[in-house]
């Protein structure tokens, strides 16, 4: 059976022993990666909780007592500050290895870090503090042999070695998976899965630089989805390096396209412009017809953003054809929805409706849920625009359930904005600022800066309706102070209200003087 994180049967194991720990708790953990002995402190970590603290102790030249460092650092103030501070601390020493001589194995004797290991093992088994014992699986054969008596005063020895079979399995496994997420646990299964086989790539058990940047991407994706924006810029940015020095062309023009797609929910607009651009002629070139399709979509939306209908329109155009052509149906009717947003954008909200009516089967029928409830929220608001509010706010409902369902965030904080809006348009004006304010902490929570400023210019413009001047400036200046940083063209007309606002609150001071 596959594990649901790398070698977490060990680690349950070594938490369980150290939750536990009496006196003389001495675990031996042998592990040939500090990549991997560092993160599995960290999760250990995690799994003790904040009343225990683990306190790494490195060893470091030839010939060095490893109790004498124990020791030295049980007496040192700082750790008389942690006593104080934690209920338990353990003990965790590394480095074993560079205590030794290089020509160690060719004498009769063992080298005098290990004499000293045996000579002192009554520390071990009297220590309060429970000990880690990190070593090298080459190490751990000639412990035994080298320092029997400290050998024997050990409570435990786990080995910390992911074999390369587990890597072929994990990778199986999430291939095995279907093609849409689920829910928002289905990501976050995802990302464990991921996670193992990458990090299982870094510690060279399938030396394939090629897979690597393929899930490095894919792992970059699902922390996106899951509003942890900086972890998959960091894996974009890596696997884009990567494939540049291989030449990898497949691989540098996914991950310029994904970087697109995060710097466009992040309203970097023009940023996410430049990486599609740099992408899609890598597609033509190496006759990626799927991927060229893809991107031309996603120019099109970097367009709409920016305000330019028109040649927005013009991609998505380009892209549809492509998208029939390699049989891309989920694809087809993103690009279907993109070009109703266009024509609801220019007014032509029924045309916009047919186009989201096309979609909304299709969606349907591969199973793509995340795509099925943009599709109702965009009925939704055709509706809204032609003033069919009941109708309107029955897909929005709709849409919210689903967004829900698949965790998706940034979605579920866009339906709720437009349930809001539809609540202000009947005139009820405090139910739409619930819808408001409950919207706020989720945008700011997943980086959506965009829509950030869409709810809090939405929350101004009730308050100035409501004759509350003083919060809707204070409102709209933060619009404005995010329209700048993003550079949203929505900027000037922004500070046209904030200035109409300022002079109405003005107005308003003069006459209750």
């Amino acid at each position: 059976m596959v594990l649901d994180t790398l070698l977490d049967e060990q680690l349950e194991e070594l938490s369980a022993v150290l939750e536990m720990a009496e006196i003389g708790t001495v675990v031996i953990c042998a592990c040939n990666s500090s990549t991997l002995r560092r993160e599995i402190i960290t999760e250990l970590q995690g799994k003790l909780g904040p009343k225990v603290k683990i306190v790494d102790i490195v060893l470091s030249h030839e010939g060095e007592n490893p109790v004498r460092v124990l020791l030295n650092a049980e007496k040192s103030q700082d750790f008389k500050k942690l006593q104080e501070e934690y209920q338990k601390l353990v003990l965790s020493l590394s480095g074993l290895e560079k205590t030794l001589p290089s020509n160690y194995r060719k004498k009769s004797r063992a080298p005098k870090s290990l004499q000293d290991l045996n000579l002192t093992r009554d520390y071990f088994l009297e220590s309060r503090n429970p000990v880690l014992f990190w070593v090298s699986t080459g190490l751990l054969s000639e412990i035994p042999v080298m320092s029997p008596d400290f050998w024997r005063a050990r409570t435990k020895v786990l080995e910390f070695q992911p074999s390369f079979e587990v890597i072929k399995q994990s990778m199986r496994q999430l291939a095995d998976l279907p093609m849409f997420v689920k829910d928002v646990e289905d990501i976050k299964r995802r990302v464990r899965i991921t996670k193992r086989i990458l990090r299982g790539l870094n510690l060279g058990l399938h030396k394939d630089k090629y897979d690597y940047i393929s899930h490095a991407n894919t792992l970059g994706n699902l922390y996106h989805r899951l509003g942890e924006n900086a972890k998959a810029k960091r894996l974009y940015e890596e696997s884009k390096a990567i494939a540049e020095d291989l030449g990898y062309e497949q691989g540098l023009s996914d991950s310029l396209h994904q970087l697109g797609l995060l710097a466009k929910d992040l309203g970097d607009y023009a940023q996410a412009l430049f990486y599609y651009e740099q992408s899609l002629p890598i597609s033509r070139d190496v006759g990626d017809r799927a991927g060229e399709a893809i991107t031309l979509n996603n120019i099109g939306g970097a367009y709409s953003d920016l305000g330019q209908n028109e040649t927005a329109l013009e991609y998505y155009e380009q892209s549809l054809p492509i998208r029939r052509e390699v049989g891309d149906r989920q694809g087809e009717a993103t690009t279907l929805n993109n070009i109703g947003l266009v024509y609801s954008d220019l007014g032509q909200t029924e045309t916009a409706l047919e186009c989201y009516e096309q979609a909304l089967p299709i969606l349907s029928g591969v199973g793509d849920r995340r795509g099925e409830a943009t599709t109702l929220n965009n009925i939704g608001g055709a509706y809204s625009d032609l003033d069919r509010k009941d109708e309107a706010l029955e897909y929005y409902e709709q849409s919210l359930s689903i967004r829900r369902e698949v965790g998706d965030r940034r979605g579920e904080a866009t339906t709720l904005n437009n349930i809001g809006g539809v609540y202000n348009d009947l005139g009820k004006q405090e139910t739409a600022l619930e819808y408001f304010e409950r919207i706020l902490p989720i945008r700011r929570e997943v980086g959506d800066r965009t829509g950030e400023a869409v709810t809090l210019s939405n929350i101004a413009f009730i308050f100035a309706d409501q004759g509350r001047l003083a919060d809707a400036v204070s409102f709209m200046e933060r619009v404005v102070e995010i329209d700048k940083e993003i550079r949203h063209p929505d900027l000037e007309q922004d500070r046209a209200e904030l200035e109409d606002f300022r002079q109405r609150l003005q107005e308003q001071e003069g006459g209750s003087q």
